[in-house]
């Protein structure tokens, strides 16, 4: 009987290829996700727990679900920012190094730029809600003002 070996249609070093373009590709959706999405999970926590508290605060208090949730919104998509926005700056611990990284920042960064413009246009509207201008002056303030520099040396 006559045996015929079956031959792989894929040869071995263009299958070693393959999967070492998938890794590599896999590695930089992986980099653009981390220039894109906050990493420190503290800073979620310190932020999202007073959020929380005092959604549930306001709620119970007044009823008003929809300035709440635009509220909310409006807040993580600014605490969202910080990250592309540095990334595409180079103050953050990731930089964008090629074209790709810095579209997929600048797209980030336009898009949650936009709903947190629309979100607080909307709680500010007709001049309601005034008060958070000052809410977020003093957190401009405390985020550029003197001391908050990363390069300053102890």
């Amino acid at each position: 009987m006559y045996w015929v070996m079956k031959q792989d249609p894929v040869p071995k070093y263009e299958r070693a290829m393959t999967e070492n373009s998938e890794a590599v590709s896999a590695a930089q959706r992986a980099r653009r996700r981390a220039l894109i999405v906050p990493r420190e999970h503290g800073a979620w926590g310190l932020m999202l727990v007073p959020l929380c508290t005092g959604v549930a605060a306001g709620f119970a208090s007044a009823h008003r679900a929809w300035p709440l949730l635009v509220f909310t919104m409006a807040t993580l998509s600014l605490f969202w920012l910080r990250t592309p926005l540095e990334s595409l700056i180079g103050t953050g611990s990731l930089t964008t190094h090629t074209s790709r990284e810095r579209w997929t920042a600048l797209i980030a960064s336009v898009c949650l730029g936009a709903v947190s413009a629309a979100c607080l246009t909307g709680l500010m509207w007709k001049g309601r809600n005034s008060e958070l201008l000052f809410l977020g002056a003093a957190n401009g303030i405390s985020i550029c003002g003197p001391g908050s520099s990363s390069d300053v040396r102890s």
